[in-house]
C-alpha cells in the first residue's frame, strides 16, 4: 500500500513564516500559457550546438527532439516527457556520453542538453525571471559562485519553467523507465542517502511549488553567505535548499488562509500561521503540499541507486573524465583555485560590479 503524507500541524507559537508562500499564490498567474518562453531548442542553441567537433577523445552530445511529447498539452502526463542535463560543454567523456544516451533513448522522451552558455541564457536573459526570483539574475552575473552552485539554481529554474526530468550528467536510469512516472504525478523523486529527496534526479510538472520554494531557499542562502565565492554548495544551494523547499511545500498542505484542518473530523479552526517544522526523514510514498500538488517518492536511502544510478564511475574514473572534460568537482573548486576567493558577500559583489562608477 502506498503511504500518503500530509503535514499535520499542532497549535503552537503564533509566529509567522516568510513571505514566499504569499508570493507563490500571487505567482500562480504565471501559467505556462501566459508567459512567452523561448523554446527549448532556442534556449539550448549555442555556439557549441553548431560545432560538433570534439577533440581529445570527447563525444558530442546533441539534442533529441520529439514533437509529440514536449508538451503536457499533447500527452496525458502532468510531467512533460522532457529530459534536461547540463555540463560545461556538449563534449563529453565516454562514460558520461554513454549514460546520456541511455536517458535520450527513453521511449517517447525528448532530450535537451544545456551547456554553460545555455545555462547563463536562462538565468540572465529571460525577462520575467528576475520579477519572480528577485536577485537571481544579479547572482548569476556578478557573484562568483561555483559551477555546481550555479547548476543547482539553474535546475530548479528550468524545471519550474518547463517541467520534465533533470538528472546529473554522471547518473543513468536503473529500474527507472519511460513508464515509471504516472500520468497524475505532479512530482517524482527517489530517496537519497540521509533520507532526503534526491536533488541529483528530479521530475516535476511546470510551476511545481517545490521548485519555487527550493530556488528561493537557495537565493536566500547565497545572499546571506559571508563569502559568496566560498561555501559548501550542498548546504547552500543543493540538497539542503531542496529540503527547506520541501518543508515549506508540506507546511502548506493543511493551511489555507490561516485555516487549520482536522483531517479526521474535517473541522476548520482559525489559527495564526505556525512555524515551519523540521520535516524529515523522507520515505517512499505520496506527499501532498501547496495547491494540493503531489510528490511521489520511490526507493530507499539504503539503496539510493535502485531506480536511478547516482554515480556511474568507480574509484578515480570521475576525476579522470572530469579532467578530460575540463570541469572540476565542487569539492576541489576552492582547494585548487585560490584565485576564486572573493572574501565578499554577494551584496558587495553586486554593488561593486553593477553600480561602481
Amino acid at each position: 500500500m502506498t503511504q500518503i503524507y500530509r503535514y499535520h500541524s499542532a497549535v503552537g507559537n503564533n509566529t509567522t513564516i516568510n513571505n514566499n508562500n504569499a508570493r507563490l499564490h500571487e505567482e500562480e498567474e504565471f501559467s505556462p500559457f501566459k508567459i512567452s518562453l523561448p523554446t527549448l531548442e532556442e534556449l539550448t542553441s549555442s555556439s557549441s550546438s553548431f560545432n560538433s567537433g570534439c577533440s581529445n577523445g570527447l563525444f558530442y552530445r546533441s539534442n533529441v527532439h520529439n514533437n509529440a511529447t514536449t508538451s503536457t498539452a499533447t500527452t496525458n502526463n502532468k510531467i512533460p516527457k522532457i529530459i534536461h542535463q547540463t555540463s560545461k560543454s556538449r563534449c563529453l567523456g565516454s562514460q558520461t556520453y554513454e549514460a546520456s544516451i541511455l536517458w535520450s533513448q527513453l521511449d517517447g522522451y525528448s532530450y535537451y542538453f544545456h551547456d554553460d552558455e545555455a545555462v547563463m541564457r536562462l538565468l540572465t536573459e529571460v525577462d520575467f525571471v528576475d520579477d519572480v526570483f528577485i536577485k537571481l539574475r544579479d547572482i548569476a552575473k556578478y557573484c562568483p559562485i561555483s559551477g555546481t552552485a550555479k547548476a543547482d539554481v539553474w535546475r530548479y529554474l528550468v524545471l519550474w519553467m518547463y517541467g520534465g526530468i533533470y538528472s546529473d550528467i554522471d547518473s543513468e536510469p536503473a529500474l527507472f523507465n519511460a513508464s515509471s512516472i504516472l500520468p497524475n504525478d505532479d512530482g517524482y523523486f527517489v530517496v537519497e542517502r540521509f533520507d532526503l529527496l534526491s536533488q541529483w534526479f528530479m521530475a516535476v510538472a511546470p510551476r511545481h511549488p517545490l521548485m519555487y520554494y527550493a530556488l528561493h531557499s537557495a537565493i536566500n542562502n547565497i545572499m546571506t553567505t559571508i563569502d559568496t565565492s566560498f561555501f559548501n554548495a550542498a548546504l547552500v544551494t543543493g540538497p539542503h535548499a531542496l529540503h527547506r523547499g520541501m518543508q515549506e511545500f508540506m507546511y502548506d498542505s493543511n493551511t489555507n488562509n490561516n485555516q487549520l484542518i482536522n483531517e479526521k473530523t474535517k473541522e476548520i479552526t482559525m489559527e495564526f500561521p505556525l512555524p515551519i517544522p523540521r520535516f524529515g526523514p523522507i520515505h517512499a510514498g505520496i506527499y501532498y503540499g501547496t495547491f494540493n500538488k503531489s510528490i511521489r517518492v520511490v526507493g530507499d536511502a539504503q539503496n539510493e541507486s535502485e531506480h536511478v544510478n547516482r554515480d556511474i564511475f568507480r574509484d578515480h574514473e570521475k576525476e579522470e573524465e572530469y579532467k578530460l572534460m575540463n570541469i572540476m568537482h565542487f569539492q576541489n573548486y576552492y582547494r585548487d583555485n585560490n584565485e576564486h576567493i572573493a572574501n565578499r558577500t554577494c551584496h558587495s559583489m553586486i554593488l561593486h560590479n553593477k553600480f561602481q562608477n
